[in-house]
């Protein structure tokens, strides 16, 4: 391979995190949506219905996880998910100091 060639892909691993507070709204009854670069560019994404529900009813952080490829000049994130992070309250993260030391 010469330098700076470039490097043929077929998918791209793709991790978004979304932090508490600001999670996106995803209807459980047309779980698809699109993802907008500032240029414009979009990237289609769909999850499942259950993915949506638990999003809508999680009040910590999350990631959107999938694979990221081009179908007929377009972005699409297939196998689409979302993990759910949890908020620790800071009084249990003042306890778990406190037994760490």
């Amino acid at each position: 391979m010469a330098k700076n060639e470039p490097i043929e892909v077929s998918s791209l691993k793709v991790v978004l995190p979304f932090k508490a507070g600001n999670l996106p709204v995803v209807d459980p009854n047309n779980p698809k949506f699109t993802l907008r670069f500032p240029d414009g560019r979009t990237v289609a994404c769909a999850v499942n219905a259950k993915a949506a529900r638990r999003l809508a009813g999680h009040r910590g952080g999350a990631a959107l996880q999938g694979k990221l490829i081009s179908e007929k000049g377009n972005l699409v994130l297939c196998e689409a998910g979302f993990q759910l992070f949890e908020i620790k309250s800071a009084e249990v993260a003042v306890k778990e100091d406190a037994s760490s030391e």
